[in-house]
């Protein structure tokens, strides 16, 4: 797990600089089991092309998880296939520091988002997806799907923790897109 200081400002620079040969630490098509957690939300936005086509653009751009309370330094200004990005998270003057790769990007007319997997460094061992929905009868609907484990003894430990900062942040990313739903 990647800590600092509020203060160092260039540690996530550095986090990325190291990522470019990191292999993920789970496969893409990781599933429920040996002690991974799942954890899945979803929320209604509204309805209509238009929405669609800001929420989709809001999750893309990184603006989702700005608005949802972390830090966001990423190697691309869209999640585009192969990115990586770093989120800080802070807790009292420690951030943590949670590196991912962009593992896959859904990309159809009326499904769009990306997942992406964990990278050396990040407390959790997973895969995280994002995916937005304009249905048939033009709902939009916004879903979070997450599996993961502790990466470390560290995290381990601390799990009970770790399930509840997990829980919360995807409450904050539901919170954020269905904010984000008014023009």
């Amino acid at each position: 797990m990647k800590l600092a200081s509020r203060s160092d400002g260039r540690a996530p620079l550095r986090v990325l600089a190291q990522l470019l040969d990191a292999e993920p630490t789970c496969p893409v098509s990781a599933r429920p089991g040996t002690g991974a957690d799942v954890d899945s939300a979803a929320v209604r936005l509204g309805d209509g092309a238009e929405l669609f086509s800001r929420a989709v653009t809001r999750l893309t751009s990184w603006e989702m998880h700005r608005r949802a309370g972390l830090r966001v330094w990423p190697a691309a200004e869209t999640a585009e296939l192969g990115s990586d990005v770093v989120l800080g998270y802070e807790m009292g003057p420690v951030r943590f520091f949670a590196p991912c790769r962009v593992a896959y990007v859904v990309d159809s007319p009326r499904r769009k988002g990306f997942g992406y997997v964990t990278l050396p460094g990040h407390p959790e061992v997973g895969v995280e997806e994002f995916v937005m929905d304009h249905h048939d009868d033009d709902a939009v609907w916004f879903s979070v799907r997450a599996v993961s484990r502790p990466a470390s003894l560290l995290t381990k430990i601390g799990a009970p923790i770790g399930r509840r900062v997990q829980r919360r942040v995807t409450g904050r990313y539901l919170t954020a897109m269905a904010a984000d739903a008014r023009p």
